[in-house]
């Protein structure tokens, strides 16, 4: 009989997917629904069957992981899924190397049409400011299922998600100009959109990116008036609790404060540099493996400081803040020191109103080898941007391959970070390299965003809680800048420029330099013939390369000299390098105008679009082109092209 019930099940399966439809399960008294109580009380043979996952796993177990699962079939704590899934170890298992472990291959089952009401990510670039909208009634939490009952997505849609499938998931001026969720607000309204002109893949902004409301809950959630929209469906306003044995201890509080609040930059001080712990908004806490713990004592940290960051945008002088941070300690040292070790990039430069840009910071090999005295065990992960960061990853590569992703947030949401927790821990090994690769959506912005402290800044920073602390040579960051790497950048020598001597005077190659720029070039007004040549005549020094001459000033900001220093350069903003087509950034400056112009006669229609579109460019401001292209042609020995010349001139 069973059987025969699966048969229907799986016919109406069928009939699903072939009609489109989706259905939801819906609880019946059994007093309404006897013949089917009946029919599921009677013991069929089928009940009685082998357990093969136990047999097989007597033969040849134990197994360690299930290939393919998902959060609804997996049988082990630990599994790869195919798609993205919000505990999995990660996807796709044909990427990494699993030689000498044991798992199950789980076949993709499907219950009936759930296919059909599973959250998509990409969705949210369909509908705008699909990936900020704020939770209805649980403050600083973003509800990343728009169309879904469940903030994080899946399963039943809500009165918006209904709307959006029958519009064939297109937004357009019809589904804008609906009041999905009944609560007097159209849905362009609450999304930012309230004139009905965002378009989807056209990298535009909404006209509103703050206070994005829900458009398939009627809000205020809990209001008189939202009472009957919003029967049929209970949502969770209780904030995520934080769960952990050790906060159950006894505990001893101080009778006084420690410490005496004081300004400071990214770190405490400069000698409390090490992180122990990481808080971020909509993050709930985080518990230690039984294996480790961070030790604290006369053997190791004596002393320790917390750094808050706030945002105040409006620069109110009114706000007061309580908040702090709960650390639980036990007298009982655990068999592992742990500690956090740090990666990414330093140097990020996103230009606005792309719908994705990338940047990448790599730990190298030669770095693992000699920061790492021995293997290191990752049991937990954490991803860092701020709010332009949309998808991050953190790799583990091993002799040229991909072993593990560490971390895997394809859809990224800054006040709902995800800590990517192991049960059997990632082992990293000296000689392995680290990626880790930042994905951004600048489609909110208007000008460029940097690296910097602010949420408005960006960053692109991995966390890895790791034991032994014992295995790591002291360091606990490994984090690029640009394409040198942190160990380049340790050791002072980079591409055969000590950077660490560049303002050193008492080294003479350092003082000659400093003289040949200062003595000719104005701080401040135009630039004049001798500092061109000035500049020139230093242009094949290893430390006025693009990125190294960068990471010099990046690392002196602010003292004095560096800065007379840089100033003086500027002066022709580096324009000495104008015509070097070597230079990437030239060669795709030059040919931007060189494929768009013709030399004589008449200018082409894109031609003058073309050159407008660089206007801004330091070395084309006015007076700086005409100057430089003069001097060039004076001076034979500096290339100049007449044909971009005459170009210009048009």
């Amino acid at each position: 009989m069973k059987s025969y019930l699966q048969d229907i099940a799986y016919d109406i399966f069928v009939t699903c997917l072939k009609h489109n439809v989706s259905l939801e399960v819906k609880w019946i008294p059994r007093t309404e629904n006897e013949i089917a109580d009946y029919i599921s009380r009677i013991i069929d043979t089928d009940d009685w069957v082998i357990a093969v996952h136990e047999y097989l796993d007597s033969l040849w177990g134990p197994h360690e992981i299930d290939w393919f699962a998902s959060d609804h079939n997996h049988r082990l704590p630990v599994f790869y899924s195919r798609y993205w899934n919000v505990h999995s170890m990660g996807i796709d298992a044909f990427t990494v190397n699993w030689h000498g472990i044991n798992g199950w291959i789980l076949s993709a089952v499907i219950s009936l049409c759930i296919a059909k009401v599973a959250c998509y990510p990409t969705f949210q670039n369909n509908i705008p400011n699909g990936n900020n909208v704020d939770h209805p009634c649980q403050p600083n939490v973003k509800w990343q299922g728009v169309g879904h009952l469940v903030k994080e997505g899946g399963g039943p849609r809500n009165p918006f998600g209904l709307d959006f499938y029958a519009n064939n998931k297109v937004w357009d001026t019809t589904l804008c100009q609906m009041d999905s969720d009944g609560d007097g607000m159209t849905n362009g309204y609450e999304l930012g959109d309230p004139n009905c002109v965002w378009v989807a893949g056209q990298g535009m902004t909404p006209e509103r990116v703050i206070d994005i409301t829900h458009p398939g809950i009627c809000d205020p959630f809990n209001a008189p008036q939202c009472y009957q929209a919003n029967t049929g469906f209970t949502i969770s306003c209780t904030p995520t609790q934080f769960n952990c044995s050790a906060t159950q201890d006894p505990e001893t509080v101080p009778p006084n404060e420690v410490g005496v609040p004081h300004e400071c930059g990214m770190g405490a001080s400069s000698s409390c540099q090490i992180v122990l712990g990481v808080w971020s908004l909509g993050f709930s806490g985080h518990c230690l493996p039984d294996e480790a713990g961070i030790r604290i004592g006369p053997n190791m940290y004596t002393q320790g400081a917390i750094q808050l960051h706030w945002t105040n945008p409006i620069l109110s002088n009114s706000l007061v803040d309580g908040s702090g941070m709960k650390l639980y300690f036990t007298p009982n040292l655990r068999p592992n020191d742990a500690g956090i070790f740090i990666t990414g990039q330093n140097y990020l430069n996103i230009p606005s109103g792309l719908e994705s840009h990338q940047e990448e910071g790599e730990c190298p090999a030669d770095c693992t080898n000699q920061l790492f005295t021995g293997n290191i065990h990752v049991f937990s992960a954490l991803n860092h941007m701020h709010y332009l960061g949309s998808e991050m990853k953190v790799e583990l590569h091993r002799n040229g391959t991909k072993i593990a992703d560490i971390t895997d947030d394809p859809l990224y949401v800054y006040d709902s970070p995800q800590l990517h927790e192991f049960s059997s821990p990632i082992e990293v090994m000296p000689g392995d390299s680290i990626a880790t690769k930042c994905t951004y959506k600048s489609t909110s912005r208007s000008s460029t965003t940097l690296y910097g402290q602010s949420t408005f800044d960006e960053m692109c920073f991995g966390l890895l809680y790791y034991y032994p602390v014992a295995n790591n040579n002291g360091a606990w960051t490994c984090i690029s800048f640009k394409g040198i790497s942190a160990c380049e950048i340790n050791s002072g020598n980079v591409d055969g420029c000590n950077i660490f001597d560049f303002f050193n005077f008492g080294n003479q190659v350092s003082q000659n330099r400093y003289d040949t720029i200062i003595n000719n070039c104005p701080l401040f007004g135009a630039g004049t013939y001798d500092c061109m040549a000035a500049q020139m005549s230093i242009r094949n020094d290893p430390c006025m390369a693009p990125d190294v001459y960068d990471l010099i000033i990046s690392k002196n900001n602010g003292w004095y000299t560096a800065v007379a220093f840089h100033t003086a350069m500027l002066t022709h903003n580096r324009c000495y390098m104008f015509y070097d087509l070597s230079v990437e950034e030239n060669q795709q400056f030059y040919n931007s105008v060189v494929d768009n112009c013709e030399p004589w006669g008449s200018c082409l229609e894109q031609c003058g679009p073309a050159i407008d579109a660089q206007m801004n460019h330091a070395c084309m401001r006015p007076g700086t082109y005409e100057h430089f292209r003069s001097y060039a042609v004076i001076k034979p020995e500096y290339p100049v092209d007449s044909i971009f010349c005459s170009r210009r001139i048009l």
